[in-house]
């Protein structure tokens, strides 16, 4: 007689739930016109990224990345990178705040020093809001 026994995958146990994790498409900048408007000023830039800032109507917070391929060649850097400053934004930034953040990486970011990167990140994120 077989019987069958029914296997929960470790990962889900893990794993965060999906709302802690949400970053929708109203807090993302997407066209290049909305890019541009950003960055026209002056950056504040640190030894890892550049931060550009400008007000916006939207009433939300809202991040747009910049990872060149010439900065970091390889597709796991710069997704590494982006899923770092992703995060990030995610936690620092109140959704209320109304700012476009434009977050140019400077360097690639390798995995033993992501949380080197972080640290630039939130004192950036901090100079910004203040």
């Amino acid at each position: 007689m077989l019987s069958f026994v029914h296997v929960v995958p470790r990962a889900a146990h893990v794993l965060p739930s999906k709302e802690s994790l949400d970053f929708p498409g109203e807090r993302r900048l997407r066209q290049r016109v909305e890019f541009n408007a950003v960055m026209v000023g002056k950056g504040l830039p640190n030894k890892c990224f550049v931060i550009y800032q400008r007000a916006n109507e939207v009433g939300v917070s809202r991040l747009g990345i910049v990872a060149s391929k010439r900065v970091m060649p390889t597709a796991v850097a710069r997704n590494l990178a982006k899923r770092t400053v992703r995060e990030a934004f995610r936690q620092l930034f109140p959704v209320e705040c109304a700012l476009d953040v434009v977050v140019r990486v400077r360097r690639p970011v390798r995995r033993e020093a992501v949380a080197e990167c972080r640290e630039s990140l939130t004192q950036l994120f901090q100079a910004v809001q203040a």
